[in-house]
């Protein structure tokens, strides 16, 4: 057991990274006490930690393992940042922090304790190809796994979180290439959170007991957004697809003025009757903006209450697609300014909609 705070100072390479390894996994322990437990001075790259536990028993704004410390800051400039640290096979009571590339995180638990908000932030341009994945996350108080601002090709995959959430983080400036797949999120008040982020895949995800499933959101300019540019009427090429979402209070999927994606073989179930405009799926309208140009497509919707509800003008809603789903208990419903009006399944096919699709007499299994 190391009873003090560290700083990095000496740097590794590529083909040379400094390696930190336990001989024994979890028996090496390093506890900071009231004090951050790891950072790191400017331009220092390429370290390996495995096996090890980090402690810290205070929330500070650097971070219980602080990879970004000491750089020069900037949002949009990727050659700055502290880049290429792996964390393996450890414990943290705590959070970590990357700004820079080319980081890994495997086969860790990170425990938040219910006192830090994050367990693994990465942020700005220089943050991209880092991956997260075959963790076990819990204890956080807001998101698991945050990527903001500026980062791409972030990967997090394989990972198990309790509590928090999974956030593709774009809200002030898009980000790129966010690939979620494979994560089994639990008992926290949304599955994976989707902010501006373009060109990105979320992917054979399970999410339960949760408020949504996921929440796919873009902003804009204006008073009550703080966005650098206009971002909902852009397409964002996000694909959602072989998902399974059940034991949502809220939606299971909702897209919240965020246009152009596709929401394709995903397994969607609704236990709640009674609860208004909530069920399956809902592309809504943000400000004076339309969840347009949506494909959804060969999706199992099954839900007590709606099964999917969309937001349009009166000439409907521009480049949206349903074909193919089946549909456990249909109850479709279309918003129109402040008039929602319920439609029957011919009315629905009326329209152009799921007029290959499958109703079947409600199977819900609670």
């Amino acid at each position: 057991t190391y009873n003090e705070s560290l700083t990095l100072k000496t740097s590794g390479t590529v083909s040379l990274p400094i390696t930190v390894k336990c001989a024994a996994v979890g028996a090496c322990t390093v506890n900071s006490g009231n004090a951050q437990t790891l950072g790191t001075s400017n331009h220092t790259h390429y370290y390996t930690f495995d096996g090890l536990r980090f402690i810290s028993a205070v929330v500070t704004s650097q971070a219980t393992l602080y990879f970004g410390q000491g750089t020069v800051w900037s949002k949009n400039d990727k050659t700055l940042g502290n880049n290429g640290f792996i964390l393996r096979n450890c414990y943290v009571e705590g959070d970590v922090k990357f700004y820079g590339h080319n980081n890994l995180v495997e086969n860790c638990e990170f425990n938040g304790k219910n006192i830090w908000n994050n367990g693994i932030t990465d942020w700005y341009a220089t943050s991209y190809d880092n991956t997260y994945r075959n963790n076990f996350i819990h204890g956080y108080k807001v998101r698991s796994i945050w990527s903001m601002q500026y980062t791409d090709n972030i990967l997090i995959e394989g990972n198990t979180i309790v509590d928090g959430h999974i956030d593709c983080d774009g809200a002030g400036h898009p980000v790129t290439r966010c690939n979620v797949r494979n994560n089994i999120i639990h008992d926290a008040g949304m599955g994976i959170q989707i902010e501006n982020a373009f060109d990105s895949t979320f992917e054979g995800n399970v999410i339960y007991n949760v408020q949504f499933g996921m929440l796919i959101e873009n902003y804009g300019l204006g008073p009550d957004f703080y966005a650098d540019a206009e971002y909902r009427n852009t397409y964002s090429n996000i694909t959602v697809r072989n998902n399974l979402i059940y034991n949502v209070t809220s939606n299971g999927i909702y897209v919240y003025g965020a246009a152009g994606g596709r929401i394709v073989n995903n397994t969607i179930q609704y236990p709640q009757t009674g609860t208004g405009y909530y069920g399956a799926i809902a592309l809504a309208k943000y400000g004076e903006y339309y969840s347009r140009g949506w494909e959804v497509k060969n999706n199992i919707l099954s839900s007590k209450n709606v099964s999917f509800l969309f937001t349009s003008s009166s000439a409907g809603l521009s480049g949206f697609t349903s074909d193919y789903n089946l549909y456990d208990g249909a109850k479709f419903v279309q918003r129109i300014d402040s008039t929602f009006t319920n439609k029957t399944t011919p009315q629905w096919q009326s329209m152009g909609l799921d007029v290959h699709g499958v109703f079947a007499s409600p199977l819900f299994v609670n």
